[in-house]
């Protein structure tokens, strides 16, 4: 779990840090790291028999927060246009959601 803590922190601050050199470069990267960590996430949850309650509560709160951002996502791009939101819902909530992760997977392996 270790491991897999470390690189995902890695990716997360790789991803921070392309944003700081370049704003284009690090939207493209924090592509990348939303499949990443959709594939820890999944991976997490199948281990998930052996956390504790809490923390496969946060595991859950996690996949809520991946379903909330997406349905609005999803209505907000067909009821209104997204030209003023698109920072927010296309760069920083993505961003937040992927730091929560991060300390999803710093508490379960602080299980381990």
């Amino acid at each position: 779990m270790r491991n897999l803590l470390s690189f995902n922190l890695i990716t997360y601050l790789f991803v921070i840090l392309l944003f700081l050199v370049e704003i284009v470069y690090g939207a493209l990267a924090q592509l990348v790291l939303g499949i990443i960590q959709l594939i820890i996430a999944i991976y997490l949850q199948t281990k998930s028999y052996q956390y504790s309650k809490a923390n496969k509560k946060l595991l859950s709160y996690y996949w809520i927060q991946i379903a909330i951002w997406l349905i609005s996502y999803v209505v907000f791009a067909n009821l209104l246009t997204l030209k003023d939101y698109n920072a927010i819902f296309l760069l920083i909530i993505p961003m937040c959601i992927g730091l929560y992760l991060v300390f999803v997977n710093y508490q379960i392996s602080k299980e381990s």
